[in-house]
């Protein structure tokens, strides 16, 4: 399935059914985990256009690590320079 063709299924599925769950995460081989991939970013781009969540609310649902709500500090140490 192409991106505009998953966009459009997530924005019809949202308009139906705002709780609308992600899709099932696929990794049994390579290409289903693109897929999977693919239809994620789909379903993040659906809630953006419908406004059913912010940006910085879907960065905080896909980060693997959380960053506070102040955003990340880069502290330099002389020694590393």
């Amino acid at each position: 399935m192409k991106f505009t063709e998953a966009k459009n299924h997530f924005v019809a599925a949202f308009r139906s059914n705002p709780s609308t769950p992600a899709p099932q995460m696929r990794r049994a081989t390579v290409a289903e985990f693109h897929e999977w991939k693919a239809e994620m970013r789909a379903y993040d781009a659906a809630k953006l256009e419908l406004n059913l969540a912010t940006p910085r609310q879907i960065q905080m649902q896909n980060a693997a690590v959380r960053v506070p709500q102040g955003g990340a500090r880069i502290v330099r140490h002389a020694q590393y320079v």
